[in-house]
């Protein structure tokens, strides 16, 4: 079995310019780590939304991001900019990565992992976000893959752990803030 590197030699390992990296959908958990990170932490924050031309709610999550977007400028400006632009990237756009793909594919014989995560791991790798916040949670099927290889960042989030090198390790980009919630 082939493994996946970690991370490239060159990549950024965490945001110095404390901005908050997320890939927000519009869905109920990256809205709440955006809102709870803008409103609480105060903290700024760049999100990430991926086009999944393939899926007929990629339109409505766009919507519901300008809509939760529009509501906090009006009732909290400063929590407002604190959210950069919206990164958004079509999937079809994200560079291919074989050793990603492959490791994502053995990931699914064991069981079920969304396409979703091939292509966010290529993005971040691509884009070299380290760490970009995914908010899955322990009700999510991912988190059956992650149990027992995260540890705990000193943002109270979880992260794969350094020395976890099989096809897990795609997963070595992100940080889980929302991992232990139900």
């Amino acid at each position: 079995m082939r493994q996946v590197s970690r991370l490239d030699e060159h990549s950024p390992q965490d945001s110095s310019d404390n901005c908050i990296r997320i890939l927000w959908t519009g869905g109920w958990d990256s809205t709440f780590r955006v809102l709870y990170v803008s409103l609480v932490d105060g903290k700024r924050i760049e999100p990430h939304y991926i086009v999944d031309t393939t899926k007929p709610s990629s339109l409505r999550e766009l919507q519901t991001i300008s809509d939760i977007r529009s509501l906090l400028k009006t009732s909290h400006q400063e929590a407002y900019e604190r959210i950069a632009p919206l990164q958004i990237t079509s999937a079809t756009e994200i560079l291919e990565d074989p050793d990603i793909s492959n490791a994502w594919k053995r990931l699914k014989q064991r069981s079920h992992l969304g396409y979703q995560y091939d292509w966010l791991a290529r993005y971040a790798k691509s884009k070299q976000l380290t760490p970009l916040e995914l908010s899955v949670h322990v009700d999510d099927k991912l988190y059956d893959f992650l149990k027992g290889q995260m540890e705990q960042t000193q943002s109270g989030g979880y992260r794969l752990q350094d020395h976890i090198t099989g096809d897990e390790s795609i997963f070595a980009r992100f940080e889980f803030p929302i991992l232990e919630f139900t």
